[in-house]
């Protein structure tokens, strides 16, 4: 798994960027993170399934996922919430940052999702390791290998951390967030 020290690092360095590429990994990552899903959910969501519910809540369904292949778990949306405290891993100023910079697509023609195209996992993964190659030295200050790292460890590492949490959420809370079967 992914650390949140790492995760916030690979969001600083994909910034640092200062192109179209980096703020979609950057946006990718965050979302990625924030929902615990696989990287596979994170390039089928549709604007149609993102709603704002409160003032501060954004949900987002999934329709098809590893764990609930006939979707039956779709009308429980994972909910997303501000950072105030971090801006650099909140969800809302990713997205945002994303949509005003890299979204030029009409939805018509991205098919409504979020992040459009045949690819994106593939061009997501590609990105994730070039970045990890270019600042080798310093994952391997975090304790990792590059090689070990991939779109899992973002998943894996956000369930992780809000397992460690003193007085976090439950078991149960988490295998359900993460879309794991229990």
């Amino acid at each position: 798994p992914m650390s949140i020290d790492l995760n916030r690092s690979l969001c600083r360095w994909f910034l640092e960027w200062g192109d179209i590429e980096g703020i979609f990994c950057y946006c990718f990552l965050v979302i990625s993170w924030n929902l615990m899903c696989r990287a596979n959910n994170t390039t089928v969501i549709m604007f149609a399934d993102i709603n704002w519910t409160k003032f501060d809540c954004m949900d987002i369904h999934f329709c098809h996922m590893k764990g609930d292949q006939l979707g039956d778990l779709a009308k429980h949306p994972r909910h997303l919430y501000p950072n105030p405290n971090d801006w650099l891993v909140c969800p809302v100023f990713a997205l945002s940052l994303y949509l005003m910079c890299c979204f030029n697509t009409p939805l018509e023609a991205a098919g409504g999702r979020l992040f459009p195209g045949k690819t994106q996992y593939k061009r997501f993964s590609d990105s994730l390791r070039r970045c990890l190659k270019e600042h080798e030295a310093e994952v391997n200050t975090f304790g990792y290998n590059v090689k070990d790292i991939g779109t899992h460890s973002i998943w894996k590492g956000a369930a992780s951390l809000v397992a460690s949490l003193p007085g976090g959420p439950s078991a149960a809370s988490i295998c359900i967030q993460a879309g794991w079967i229990m």
